[in-house]
């Protein structure tokens, strides 16, 4: 089996691409190696296609298919784990739903009571209003009187000034 620690760090990282690539169904080739990772000698390139060429046969030549009661039983368990990561995902995806309607619903909730307080408070404004303007009109009329009431009491001690003289 190959070693991957005696291969330079040149020729093993052009072999992970080639093996990248190889693993995306894209045929290794010196164009297509190059592109992925480029900036390499051609001796490079080639060394990398060659290792994952001699790679390749080695795992072919050494591995015997997998027996279909062995198959079956490893797609069975990928299927039950499978099944067990999408409930529980739904699980949460329905948790995370319920906690975010529990808060939508309290956030109206609030919403609510603040406007009725805001609205409240708008009328206990106007109604101030009102009877402050209700009672500047008094104080003018009173103002206006008072002014008149000074006016005759002025008048009325020049009179008596004038008459007990």
């Amino acid at each position: 089996m190959l070693d991957r620690e005696k291969l330079s760090p040149t020729i093993r990282l052009l072999f992970d691409k080639a093996i990248e690539l190889d693993a995306q169904k894209i045929d290794v080739t010196y164009r297509a190696l190059s592109e992925a990772a480029p900036n390499h000698s051609k001796r490079d390139y080639l060394r990398a296609i060659d290792i994952l060429e001699d790679f390749k046969s080695e795992i072919a030549s050494t591995s015997l298919p997998m027996p279909n009661e062995l198959k079956s039983w490893f797609d069975k368990g990928i299927q039950g784990m499978w099944a067990r990561g999408c409930s529980w995902l739904n699980e949460q995806k329905s948790l995370i739903e319920k906690t975010a309607d529990e808060k939508v619903a309290m956030a109206r909730k609030d919403r609510d009571e603040v406007n009725d307080k805001c609205e409240s408070l708008t009328h206990q404004l106007q109604d101030l209003s009102v009877k402050l303007s209700e009672t500047q009109s008094a104080n003018q009329q009173l103002s206006k009187e008072l002014d008149i009431c000074k006016k005759e009491l002025q008048q009325s001690r020049l009179d008596v000034c004038v008459l007990s003289d």
